[in-house]
């Protein structure tokens, strides 16, 4: 089952990511945008993986060779994550995106044209044969918590952007996956929320719904949805400092949901707890906008 982490919100500015533990704690970088002999693969799409088992950060970096790879960043020198086999198309670009489950366990890479699996192989940062997962899958965006479900993109249509842009509107599909971490059937006919257009759409840390931003052509954009399996999709309204424009929310394992809230040319690391109704600055600072934050 999934590993005990403590809660913790990932962002970037500047090329580095950085780690906040919450409103009120200083936020440390936790992964630079170069070490010796590595520069991070993607600028404009500055992704990255927490492993809870190693406790390592992972991401995509290109080498002095300028051959690209994924190295763990700890405290000690960058190491690269090996796997058995790498298809052709993963060797020849870096991953656009990548997720792992909770337990540390699977990892999944993303083209944005096509998606891969791999399982893990021990304690160490190894993994078998990276596989494609097929159905016409082109971006895992997240896997559930606990480990039933993934949340797809690619196989239907994208409105504007790249397959990469990951904050691009787009349609959404929801499969099953097996133990292997392969998909097992697609049950998106079975979630009608999922027929819209949404933006940049995780789990919820309890497994039993989908967060995401609206889009303009449904008269959502900027705001943020919570859809309920087997129930109705609800707003989200977090207490805004300067407007209601909300931004690329994630879903932490306490149930808070961290935002950026946005003004012209500059954004603000929000946190919002929906039961208790509150809303908290995590970072003290107005930065320019990376679309990026993870809480998991």
């Amino acid at each position: 089952g999934p590993v005990s982490v403590a809660p913790q919100i990932r962002f970037v500015t500047g090329g580095q990511t950085l780690l906040s533990r919450g409103p009120g704690q200083e936020a440390t970088t936790v992964i630079q945008s170069s070490y010796p002999g590595l520069v991070r693969a993607w600028q404009d799409n500055p992704w990255d993986l927490y492993d809870p088992i190693s406790k390592e950060h992972i991401t995509a970096f290109r080498t002095s060779g300028n051959r690209h790879g994924l190295f763990a960043v700890g405290s000690s020198q960058p190491t690269e994550v090996l796997f058995d086999a790498v298809p052709s198309e993963l060797a020849a670009e870096p991953p656009a995106w990548g997720v792992m489950s909770a337990d540390g366990l699977l990892v999944y890479l993303s083209t944005g044209t096509a998606a891969y699996v791999a399982k893990r192989k021990g304690e160490a940062l190894a993994f078998g044969n990276l596989e494609e997962l097929g159905f016409d899958i082109g971006l895992i965006h997240d896997v559930s918590p606990d480990g039933s479900l993934v949340l797809a993109s690619g196989h239907l249509p994208i409105k504007w952007g790249t397959p990469t842009d990951i904050a691009a509107p787009r349609r959404v599909g929801l499969f099953e996956i097996g133990a292997d971490g392969h998909v097992v059937r697609d049950t998106s006919a079975e979630h009608a929320p999922l027929e819209a257009f949404m933006q940049t759409p995780t789990f919820l840390g309890d497994s039993r719904g989908i967060l995401f931003e609206g889009d303009d052509d449904i008269d959502t954009g900027d705001r943020l949805f919570v859809y309920h399996f087997g129930a109705a999709t609800e707003e989200l309204h977090p207490e805004a400092l300067q407007d209601d424009d909300f931004n690329t929310p994630c879903a932490m394992s306490d149930g808070r949901i961290a935002f950026w809230e946005s003004m012209p040319g500059e954004y603000l690391l929000r946190l919002y707890d929906p039961e208790a109704d509150t809303t908290e600055t995590v970072h003290e600072q107005w930065l320019p906008y990376t679309g990026y934050v993870r809480c998991r």
